[in-house]
């Protein structure tokens, strides 16, 4: 189009990753308008007391045909695509309606790197949890290394968040460049 050529090579694959991702990404938000987003529960057990702690959250897909697809094949496109904000808040609510069925339940959730940076998203948290009378310890939101260990603005926003109740954990720590020695510096009580 517009008077260009594009020379076909097969080991460059970008236009056809930007489609796969806008498929995956319309089918996400249709997910999510006919709520077809679910969480699944992995419980976490305390070793020596042999008790769940509380139960990490796990995003899953049922597509059309009502089968599962894992995150792995529709987060990355997601985020890819700018949607990833839209996706946390979703599974926020399916957290806070599923700690509303279950007064005992304490829950962790994943946030994105995307979200953990947006202040609007952590008013609707605080918000959320105010408006519904939920006990903000209840959850443990899962922020990537990589968002605290080069944003001092976020760890403000943890700190602050912590005075109000809320619990972190740092998700998959070792994945990246964080050490051992920093994490006595960051605002989480878990990895």
């Amino acid at each position: 189009g517009r008077n260009r050529v594009a020379n076909y090579q097969p080991d460059i694959v970008p236009n056809s990753r930007l489609i796969d991702d806008s498929v995956w990404w319309t089918r996400i938000k249709d997910a999510i308008r006919k709520q077809r987003l679910e969480l699944w529960f992995q419980p976490v057990v305390n070793i020596g007391s042999r008790k769940v702690e509380f139960y990490e959250s796990l995003v899953r897909f049922r597509d059309e045909e009502g089968q599962i697809v894992a995150p792995g094949h529709f987060l990355p496109a997601v985020e890819r695509s700018g949607g990833i904000t839209m996706l946390d808040r979703y599974v926020i609510e399916l957290a806070l309606d599923t700690l509303l069925k279950h007064p005992d339940a304490t829950l962790s959730v994943n946030v994105s790197e995307k979200s953990v940076n947006d202040p609007a998203f952590v008013d609707y948290i605080v918000q959320a949890f105010a408006k519904n009378n939920l006990s903000p310890e209840r959850i443990i939101f899962e922020i990537p290394e990589n968002v605290v260990i080069n944003l001092q603005q976020v760890w403000q926003m943890l700190d602050l968040m912590k005075t109000d109740g809320f619990r972190f954990a740092l998700d998959d720590f070792g994945a990246g460049f964080c050490s051992i020695s920093y994490l006595k510096h960051l605002p989480v009580e878990m990895l």
